[in-house]
């Protein structure tokens, strides 16, 4: 009886000692970092349990055994808790931070940046280009769910989407569509355009806040300089006033479209469109870009001015007269100060 009580608490001890070992042998492998140079975009499909999860990971030859994290997921009831996405396995990861991430559901956020003064076509061509954001066919329905937020919420009667997306850095995850993303942006340009239309300068010939999308717009294409935007937006609210054309190159060219060739010409500036401010006074029918908020406060905090004229000095700055005859002596000036160069 003694050598059978004897023999059982020896094997006891020793099926003690061995679970503590493969405890230990568990809880090290849960706590090395994946095999990894780089990190990499592991994906986890819906209905997939830790075990299937963990035996792709062994297959990929990110981890050496799937055991440690099938073990650690069924102690702690996780197996069916996992979530589904795409998730990012960093180099500083470990098997049971991963763990937590899909347990929590910490899917890799993906982002696109749109930039200042970028047309829609070149919104959609960033998209196009962006990982795991899927394209919508139908792009007619996009613009059409765009225009009717501007009109719901701003009472604005948009005759085209250009100008309406904010531009800006906008995160999204996989599986997400390219309007998830528009309408972020959308948004965001509402929300900008409702808050600076309420701090804007009294006095303003702007009929409504799409007058004022449109004016800043152009101010976008004509500025790289963030301080010159104000003074640029005072001389074109002054050329308004004073019942002159804007004459902005750079509605000229959107007009043009596909027919711009590189370099603005005398024959496209005579050309007529509803964009060419050298041949119609007032502002063009709608936006030719999308602003950015200097653009956007500008257009509604010019600067006071005298000047009625500006150049492009070909380093991005501008300079500015108070009359024809000033700007005309500055464009010599420059001229010949580039045919010397």
């Amino acid at each position: 009886m003694r050598y059978l009580k004897s023999v059982t608490i020896r094997c006891l001890f020793v099926v003690g000692v061995c679970f503590f070992g493969y405890g230990l042998f568990v809880n090290y492998s849960l706590q090395q970092k994946f095999q990894l140079n780089n990190p990499v975009i592991f994906e986890i499909f819906p209905g997939e349990g830790m075990g299937t999860v963990a035996r792709r990971l062994k297959q990929k030859k990110l981890i050496t055994t799937p055991i440690p994290l099938i073990i650690r997921a069924r102690l702690f009831s996780f197996r069916q808790n996992i979530k589904a996405g795409t998730y990012e396995i960093l180099i500083t990861d470990t098997a049971e931070s991963f763990l937590l991430k899909a347990i929590h559901g910490t899917t890799k956020k993906f982002s696109v940046t749109l930039k200042e003064g970028w047309s829609f076509a070149d919104f959609v061509d960033e998209l196009n280009d962006a990982r795991y954001l899927i394209k919508n066919d139908r792009l007619e329905k996009i613009k059409i769910k765009i225009l009717d937020s501007f009109l719901q919420e701003l009472n604005i009667d948009a005759l085209s989407y250009e100008g309406l997306f904010f531009p800006d850095t906008y995160f999204y995850e996989s599986g997400d569509t390219q309007l998830t993303v528009l309408q972020m942006a959308a948004k965001k340009m509402i929300n900008t355009l409702v808050l600076r239309w309420r701090e804007r300068e009294s006095g303003l010939p702007y009929k409504n806040m799409y007058e004022a999308l449109t004016m800043a717009s152009i101010i976008e294409k004509e500025s790289a300089v963030a301080l010159e935007s104000y003074i640029i937006s005072g001389v074109f609210l002054k050329r308004l006033a004073s019942d002159m054309k804007l004459q902005a190159d750079p509605t000229v060219i959107y007009g043009l479209g596909q027919e711009f060739k590189d370099k603005l010409t005398h024959s496209g500036l005579k050309k007529d469109t509803a964009y060419n401010t050298y041949t119609r006074k007032g502002l063009p029918v709608t936006p030719i870009s999308s602003p950015g908020l200097i653009s956007i406060k500008a257009a509604l905090n010019p600067a006071k001015t005298n000047y009625l004229y500006f150049m492009a000095k070909g380093d991005g700055s501008h300079q500015f007269s108070t009359s024809l005859k000033e700007h005309n002596l500055a464009v010599e000036r420059y001229r010949k100060k580039t045919h010397v160069e």
